[in-house]
């Protein structure tokens, strides 16, 4: 028998949930940088202070960061940056011109990186950490100079939504470091400094 109400109308499913994470920045965080930079060290003897050299260049610029989301916006992690000059000018006593090798800086460094709109583009950031810098000479490959030491980066960038977790953009990054090493018995120290344009692409 049928009874007033029954059976009950039926209604249309309700829509699936909205994912409040998409498009916001939270959770795993991962961002990949390539594009062109200009590299300059400049090299003394730590016994000769009078005796120092420039080396500057350009090249590729490579950056891979890997963190994680401790509230939204806010991202800690770690970082490495790959910044290097083909084929550098010098300049220093009794030497001038351009080198037929390279000069590079690897850094390894804990970073903050920080989205004042969690759901936005804009993003800024810093990190410390260690640096290695290096000087090759083709002529004289099996004797290049290697320094270690304290680094450090800033960066500022933008990018824009092309999906719910991904934004590709923009990014300016500046970075420096004081290092030091040995090399056939003398030592030596660098002041290092390069700025970077990249093409970034985020997963946040």
């Amino acid at each position: 028998p049928a009874y007033p109400g029954y059976p009950p109308p039926a209604y249309p499913p309700p829509p699936p949930p909205v994912s409040r994470s998409a498009r916001l920045h939270d959770g795993f965080y991962l961002r990949m940088n390539i594009g062109a930079d200009y590299l300059s060290s400049t090299i003394e003897l730590e016994d000769a202070s009078s005796w120092e050299v420039d080396v500057t260049g350009g090249g590729l610029a490579l950056d891979l960061m890997l963190g994680g989301t401790l509230s939204p916006g806010f991202v800690l992690g770690g970082s490495l940056f790959i910044t290097t000059a083909s084929k550098p000018n010098i300049e220093g006593p009794e030497v001038s011109g351009e080198i037929d090798g390279s000069l590079g800086s690897v850094m390894l460094l804990l970073f903050a990186d920080v989205f004042p709109d969690p759901k936005g583009g804009l993003n800024v950031g810093g990190g410390l950490g260690f640096d290695a810098v290096s000087l090759t000479d083709d002529a004289n490959e099996d004797d290049p100079l290697e320094l270690s030491g304290f680094g450090g980066a800033a960066w500022v960038g933008y990018g824009g939504w092309v999906g719910d977790e991904w934004q590709l953009g923009g990014l300016l990054r500046l970075a420096g470091s004081l290092t030091d090493g040995d090399e056939s018995g003398f030592d030596y120290k660098a002041r290092t400094g390069s700025v970077a344009l990249l093409f970034s692409a985020l997963y946040h």
